[in-house]
């Protein structure tokens, strides 16, 4: 989600994100919806709360945790200078 800079109501537009991605919220959202969840702690809400296993065990909704040994990304100013663009 984002708040267009010029909002006229970017507190509420706060308010509201902060209600959406709550655990429980995001959890009976992407219960009903099966998409990428943002919020990691939504998994054990589905578990625990809805006991539904399929959507929180599913890796199109919960990311697997990456392996430790999966290479980073190059901060943008370290690959300016290794390739010599300013």
């Amino acid at each position: 989600m984002v708040i267009p800079r010029q909002s006229q109501n970017a507190l509420s537009a706060l308010a509201w994100m902060n209600f959406y991605y709550t655990p429980k919220i995001a959890g009976i959202v992407e219960d009903w919806v099966s998409y990428v969840c943002p919020v990691p702690a939504a998994q054990d809400y589905i578990l625990d709360v809805i006991k539904d296993k399929t959507v929180a065990n599913s890796p199109l909704v919960f990311r697997p945790p990456r392996p430790t040994n999966f290479p980073r990304l190059l901060h943008l100013s370290r690959l300016q200078r290794l390739s010599g663009v300013e």
